[in-house]
């Protein structure tokens, strides 16, 4: 089976094969042939690029600076080939990317929000003055 780069050393089981890509505005919903669907958030699959220019191949290290993206950054060109997802980015450099579908299904954190749109991306910056707290309303 074929496989891609990974932004991890772990390996990721294939157990069933993807099949199908849709686009949107914000996210790709991709479909795997036994009926799962999970959607990702385009600047997240960018940001989980693990190709040679996005990651050092012996540390895994991440070398690419997330902002160094368009704000807007979507897929210009997205298609499934022997079960993996191949993306075109837009943006000066047009970056392509590979992703493991193993790893796809590990991630797919839509899963969670089955009902629901996926929450609209918030940009961080300088101007936050108080860290987010996301653990409010959890038991310690």
């Amino acid at each position: 089976m074929v496989s891609a780069p990974k932004p991890d050393f772990n390996s990721y089981v294939v157990t069933n094969e993807l099949i199908d890509i849709h686009a949107s505005d914000r996210w790709v919903a991709l479909t795997w042939n036994d009926g799962f669907t999970a959607r990702f958030h385009h600047v997240w699959l960018r940001d989980n690029c693990a190709c040679e220019h996005c990651v050092y191949d012996v540390t895994r290290e991440q070398t690419f600076e997330l902002l160094s993206i368009p704000e807007d950054v979507r897929p210009i060109s997205s298609s499934v080939e022997d079960g993996l997802l191949h993306m075109i980015w837009n943006g000066p450099d047009r970056h392509e990317s590979c992703y493991d579908s193993g790893w796809l299904r590990h991630y797919a954190y839509s899963e969670f929000q089955p009902q629901s749109e996926l929450p609209a991306m918030v940009l961080r910056d300088a101007g936050l003055t108080t860290p987010p707290n996301f653990f409010s309303g959890r038991n310690s």
